[in-house]
Formats: C-alpha cells, sequence, structure tokens
C-alpha cells in the first residue's frame, strides 16, 4: 500500500511541475518578445509603430495570451502566480505604444479583470484561438497545409487529436479540419450510439469524428420530425450567464436559439429550425433520448469539465415553453427541460478529463 501511494504521490508532482513548467514557458516566450520589441522601438525611434513586430511574435502573443486564460490553477493559486511572476509580463502587453490594440484588450482582460481581482477560473478570452472552419473555410483551404499530429507528440496527444488534420493561420489561430480517410461513425443514431458515459473530447470536430454530434459549432442536432440526436451545452451560452438556465446535473434548463434580430418592436418567439428540432423532442412518440455533452471550462466549475468536452449521458426532453427576454430589444425564446434518465453512471463518478489528457490538450493549445 506505502509503495502504491508512493508512486501515486510521484505521478501528481510530476503532472503539478508539468503544469507550472507551462507558467515559466509562457513567460519566458512573452518576456523575449517584449525584449525584442523594445529593442526595435529603441532603433526604429519614432518610425516605430506597433505593427512592426514579426507575424511568428504575434501568433505568439496570441497563442500564450489564450492559453494562460484558460490554464488549470490549483485551489490556492498565489503561491504559482508569485513564484512564475506571470502577471509582471503580461502587465508589459499594456501598451498601446508597443502591441496592437487586440493584445493591449486581451492582456488587459487577463491581468486586470482577472488576475488583478483574483480571478483565476479557466476560460477563453474573447479571441479564442481555436478556431473551428465552417464550409467556406473549408473549401477554400482544403489540403492546403494540413497535416496531422505527427510522431513527435506523445501518445496521448496522438491519441485525442486522432483524425484531425491542422495548420496555422497567419493571425496565430489553429485551424483544425476532419482528416475525411479518417473511419467516421455517423451521428444520426438515437441512444449512445457505441459512447460511453464520460467520454471526453478536446474540440467539438471530435465529437463529429465520433458520432457524438452531428455539427461543427451549433449546440443542437436532430431531426425536426423525430428529435434531437445530441446537444452540446455550455456556460457561454448568455442565458445560463443571465441566470434563465439552470443545470443540477440531473435536471437541466436549455435555451434553444433566439433566430433573427428584433425588427418593429416585435420580440415573439422563433421556432428556428433547432427549436423545431428541440420541439419534436417533447411531443414526438415515442419519445427519443438525447445524448447531452457539456463543453468546459466553467467559471463556476462542478460539474462541467476543466476543458474540452464530455458525453454525460442520455436524457429526455419533457417540457417547453416561452420565456420572455429580460431587455425590450432581444427576442424572447424557447427554453426546453431536460430530465437525465436512470440506471446510468453517476455524474459525481465521471473524472474526464483525466490530467493525463488535460495536459495533452495544453500541449496542442501549446502548437
Amino acid at each position: 500500500m506505502m509503495e502504491g501511494h508512493s508512486r501515486e504521490s510521484a505521478l501528481s508532482i510530476k503532472a503539478e511541475d508539468c503544469y507550472k513548467y507551462c507558467l515559466y514557458a509562457h513567460r519566458a516566450r512573452i518576456n523575449n518578445i517584449h525584449k525584442r520589441l523594445r529593442a526595435l522601438q529603441s532603433s526604429e525611434g519614432a518610425a516605430f509603430r506597433p505593427s512592426h513586430i514579426s507575424v511568428e511574435d504575434n501568433e505568439s502573443l496570441l497563442l500564450s495570451l489564450n492559453n494562460l486564460a484558460v490554464f488549470r490553477w490549483p485551489a490556492d493559486p498565489m503561491p504559482w502566480y508569485n513564484q512564475t511572476k506571470i502577471g509582471t509580463v503580461v502587465k508589459n502587453l499594456i501598451n498601446l505604444a508597443l502591441y496592437s490594440p487586440d493584445i493591449v484588450d486581451m492582456a488587459t482582460e487577463l491581468f486586470k479583470d482577472r488576475w488583478e481581482k483574483g480571478d483565476f477560473a479557466p476560460r477563453h478570452l474573447e479571441a479564442d484561438p481555436e478556431h473551428i472552419m465552417d464550409e467556406n473555410e473549408r473549401s477554400i483551404s482544403e489540403g492546403k497545409f494540413f497535416r496531422p499530429v505527427g510522431p513527435e507528440w506523445n501518445d496521448m496527444v496522438r491519441y485525442i487529436a486522432r483524425g484531425l488534420l491542422r495548420r496555422r493561420h497567419p493571425r496565430g489561430m489553429t485551424v483544425w479540419r476532419l482528416d475525411h480517410q479518417f473511419p467516421r461513425r455517423s451521428p444520426k443514431v438515437y441512444g449512445h450510439n457505441g459512447l460511453t458515459v464520460g467520454d471526453w473530447w478536446p474540440y467539438q470536430l471530435c465529437l463529429l469524428r465520433d458520432g457524438a454530434h452531428g455539427s461543427s459549432q451549433g449546440g443542437i442536432s436532430g431531426d425536426k420530425d423525430l428529435g434531437a440526436y445530441s446537444i452540446v451545452v455550455s456556460c457561454d451560452n448568455p442565458a445560463y450567464r443571465n441566470g434563465q438556465d439552470h443545470d443540477t446535473g440531473e435536471v437541466l434548463f436549455y435555451s434553444g436559439t433566439s433566430g433573427p434580430a428584433v425588427v418593429d418592436g416585435d420580440t415573439s418567439a422563433v421556432l428556428t429550425n433547432a427549436n423545431a428540432i428541440m420541439k419534436a423532442s417533447v411531443y414526438t412518440q415515442p419519445q427519443r433520448p438525447v445524448r447531452v455533452i457539456r463543453k468546459g471550462p466553467s467559471p463556476k466549475g462542478g460539474l462541467y469539465p476543466c476543458s474540452g468536452f464530455r458525453y454525460d449521458g442520455l436524457y429526455l426532453v419533457t417540457e417547453m415553453k416561452i420565456v420572455e427576454a429580460d431587455e425590450d430589444d432581444k427576442r424572447d425564446f424557447y427554453q426546453f427541460k431536460l430530465v437525465r434518465m436512470p440506471g446510468q453512471p453517476s455524474l459525481q463518478s465521471i473524472d474526464r478529463p483525466t490530467n493525463e489528457e488535460y495536459a495533452a490538450h495544453l500541449e496542442l493549445q501549446n502548437w
């Protein structure tokens, strides 16, 4: 028992060192860029402009800021924060004489709006580098500069990114698409569809690959006559942030899509295609179960994964109602109640992503 305990402790320490090393790596990267830019400013004098930063350095700053925003800090973050001095180098980026407004805005949100106020909860900044291509961009970029995660990466990184191809966008984003030669499972199936409760993925494209969800970006996937196959639930939903949606795990209140902008004061709810799919899940008999996938991170933690997407089992959509918008220029919206079906593993028993999966996800983000 003692030997096993010691090995477990050693693994925990190793994982902790790995996470802390990420902070040091970001600090070194940002600090080196800052020094180069100050030297360039000194040599060019009045002719210097923030746009003179190299494309590579700008991409590196975008990646570092976004990765720091979703970094999973320990329960007490201050020792790591003070020891690594990561706040000092991010504060240096809040300088319009040196950096573009995008970089300054992101650094301000991270340093002043979060860290200085003691907010270390992992969540994405407004400019998220994990960009999923839409169909138009895919048609332009198909086959150009994309490559799989290669053998230089460890086994876990290659496993979670299997069937995906990636390239670097000129603005610094990592762009992903499915490898069309990789086997895929159809998501147009009701029930578990070969999945296990607790399955986890780093990106929404992986849900398409494994048949968990049928959309690379949308939250609702299904058939308008028979109902939803699956939904993706995120705390980024405005209705969740405003307290209109609730999620206890076993019972979920989920808002549908809002529809077009309000015109001539008509704020009535619109039965969009996505809402019609959810409505069919309520009224079509026999009722068909819906796969629920939760997306992290959540500023409240708890039910949601610390990163990526996790399959939390089957639910039935039991009710539908229209909720009045809380602002005059906003449209009323449909809200649906989902109840988790019995006989599944408890949500409390699910511990995904594992430390190894989370570390692998970080490595992909740092690419």
